[in-house]
Formats: C-alpha cells, structure tokens, sequence
C-alpha cells in the first residue's frame, strides 16, 4: 500500500485533492470574468460604471459634481464670502457676494444692501419681512424710499411719493390733521406718518383718506389718531382703501 506518510485513508485524500482543484479552477474562471475582477484590477482609477469616481484625486476641500457616467469633475475650493449657486443643465460654481445683488423677475433691480431678510421681487415690489418696501417697473428702475419733514400749519398733506416718510415737526405744537393723498393709490402704494417733536402725545395727529376710501375700516374722512410721541404709523394701498401696516 502506498504509503503517504500522513494519517486517513485514501478516499478522505482524493476529496481533499478534488476540494483544492475545485477551488483552484472555480478562482481562475472568476478571475478570468471581465464582469466580476476586471473593473478592480489594473491601474486606478475605478470607473463610475463600476462603482468609482473615474478620478484619482480631487483638490482638497473641492466639490465632486457628478456627469453621468463619465468621470466626476472636482471643483476650484470657494473663497470666504462665496456660495456655491446652481445653474440650470450645467455645472454649479462657486459665486462671490458682494454688496450688490441682482434680483428679478422681470429686468433687474441692484439693492445697494443685500441680507438674510431678503425676500421676494416681482415685477413691481420688492417684499421685505412682508414689507413692500421697494418698488420698479418692469424695466427695473427702482424706487427708493424717500424722507420728507412737515412743518406747517395743519391740515398737512402727504405727498403722492410711493415709499415716503413724512416727518411731522410742527414749529408750534397743536393738534393736527395729517391728510393721505387725495386719490388712493395703486396697490401696494406705501407711505409713513412719523411724529418727530414729541407732539402727537399731547396734541393728538388725525390722519385722513379725505377724498375716497377707507383706513383699516373707519371711514377716510374720520381717519385714525395717532397720540403717542414719535409714533409712527405706515399706510398701504390695495387700490381702493389705506390699511395701516
């Protein structure tokens, strides 16, 4: 009997044999399967197709933007004050903030302030917090709030200026009448009644719509008072009647 000088019998041997050349030949046709080992042997990088990015580095602190199944692309690293802003069917980017911006819907309206409390634009206004506090055409010419101080004798009216502040500093404290432009504006017309001596707390200010419309409900020709010092009291238009904001 041959003799192999290792313990069991010659049937345990052969399935031995036999395990390790199923083995040898089942690892050769894997590794032989350009499905299965191709796309993770050879030189880098792994192809997108098979999982990888397509690309061996990427600029540290860089963005990797997806294409398809072509390789990732890497981006430049943003600079402090940049955010990284879309564009329709291509790649985004970084973009620099500055103290200008362009907003639009129609044409474009440059702020000279731009903040986190930026809200929307139409063609017409420019909504802050809900505030219409900017309005343009919609060739993007812009109006700016205005200031103006009232001095006179009462009655005292409000000029037809969108976004207008009108100081109330009489030279002689009285009572006063503070009168809305005759007509009531387009909607979205703004203005502002300030007290600017102290005056409305002792001598109350009564503000009127004289010609048409209401004032939050009370008829225009009644008006509302304003009696506290330095109040201060904006009024919108939707076009037919004033609401105090």
């Amino acid at each position: 009997m041959l003799n192999s000088g290792r313990s069991g019998s010659l049937a345990t041997w052969r399935k031995r044999i036999g395990g390790i050349a199923y083995g040898a030949i089942s690892a050769i046709s894997l590794l032989s399967s350009t499905s299965s080992w191709a796309a993770y042997t050879g030189s880098a990088p792994l192809l997108v197709a098979n999982g990888g990015t397509g690309v061996q580095t990427c600029t540290n602190h860089g963005v990797l933007l997806g294409q398809g199944t072509a390789a990732f692309v890497c981006t430049a690293v943003g600079t402090n004050g940049q955010m990284f802003l879309g564009a329709t069917g291509a790649d985004p980017g970084w973009q620099t903030m500055s103290g200008d911006a362009t907003l639009g819907t129609t044409g474009a309206l440059t702020l000279a302030t731009v903040n986190s409390n930026v809200g929307t634009f139409t063609n017409t206004t420019l909504t802050v917090n809900g505030k219409g506090l900017i309005t343009a055409a919609s060739s993007g010419t812009a109006t700016l709030p205005t200031l103006a101080t009232a001095t006179g004798a009462s009655p005292i009216t409000i000029t037809a200026t969108n976004l207008l502040t009108t100081i109330v500093s009489m030279a002689t404290p009285a009572a006063a009448t503070i009168n809305l432009p005759t007509a009531v504006q387009t909607a979205g017309f703004r203005l502002c009644v300030k007290d600017g001596t102290t005056n409305f707390a002792t001598n109350n200010a009564t503000v009127k719509s004289r010609t048409s419309g209401t004032i939050d409900g009370t008829a225009g020709a009644t008006g509302v008072v304003m009696n506290q010092a330095h109040q201060e009291l904006c009024f919108i238009s939707d076009a037919t009647n004033w609401f105090i904001e």
